[in-house]
């Protein structure tokens, strides 16, 4: 299977209907290029974004962008950047880009055919208008290595992007592992490095909005990731050195700033103890 890169133009494939319709313009075209390059023009503004901009929201920051996608501000597209995000957006005469390079962010999009909304980050591709969707690309923290999608409304379509050759080596059974899946409000989904989509999960809306709503939800979260996810929001100086401690699972749901809550509860969770040197704490075994 091959997925369509958002960013490309499509109309000189010759059986797409861009392409269709491109043919059907050459003789328009013609015309316009005996008048100063029309037809060139006409390409380039296809092909090339109108509008490109990096969104980022700093360490312990949260950011509200509205998108320049419509005249309506009723109809613009929200975004909502996590702490440590970074998205790099591209609007395009017929279709919207984001990419979520780093971090997390939230999209808030309206109805609209005629401009698709297109969201990568890692190796998956998610699309979907009339939604609102989050997307998570961090390289710490509890979701690390991953690209988590979860739904709040609507429905969204999400693709693999990995290569047709990493596809076409899988078995039959690992094939199915890159087959398109829809997610609809309280499902979430997660696709490896490599393009593998993850299992489809049901989820409560308070753990789909936890982190714009400024909490953390740990649910049999390594102690180790746990640690890095507040970590995502500040310094905490709390450390794990040892793997063995790192490993030991914790749930609860904390403020993002409730580190030293946290910490203070693990003795009472886990066979661990505090040792403080200075402003570190280390979480070690006893």
């Amino acid at each position: 299977m091959t997925v369509p890169d958002p960013s490309r133009d499509d109309s000189d494939r010759p059986n797409s209907p861009l392409a269709r319709v491109a043919i059907g313009a050459a003789a328009v075209a013609v015309v316009a290029g005996m008048l100063g390059g029309g037809w060139i023009g006409w390409q380039t503004w296809r092909s090339s974004p109108g509008y490109t901009q990096n969104y980022v929201a700093d360490r312990g920051q949260t950011v509200t962008i509205t998108l320049p996608d419509a005249d309506s501000d009723a109809d613009k597209t929200v975004l909502q950047l996590d702490t440590a995000t970074s998205v790099n957006a591209r609007l395009y005469s017929n279709r919207r880009v984001m990419l979520v390079e780093e971090g997390r962010a939230s999209f808030d999009i309206k109805p609209n055919r005629e401009q698709p909304f297109y969201v990568l980050a890692g190796a998956a591709q998610v699309e979907g208008t009339g939604a609102v969707y989050s997307v998570g690309q961090a390289k710490t923290g509890i979701e690390a290595g991953r690209t988590v999608i979860s739904v709040e409304a609507g429905t969204v379509k999400v693709t693999s992007t990995a290569s047709p050759e990493m596809m076409a080596s899988s078995s039959q059974d690992a094939g199915q592992d890159y087959a398109p899946r829809e997610l609809g409000a309280g499902q979430r989904l997660t696709a490896d490095d490599k393009g593998r989509l993850g299992t489809i999960v049901e989820l409560s809306d308070s753990e789909i909005t936890a982190w714009r709503q400024g909490r953390i939800v740990l649910k049999n979260t390594p102690l180790a990731r746990a640690v890095a996810e507040f970590e995502r929001y500040g310094r905490t100086g709390l450390v794990v050195r040892q793997p063995a401690v790192g490993a030991l699972t914790v749930d609860g749901t904390y403020g993002v700033r409730q580190f030293r809550e946290f910490a203070d509860a693990l003795p009472g969770m886990l066979p661990v103890r505090l040792q403080q040197q200075g402003d570190v704490i280390e979480i070690v075994g006893r």
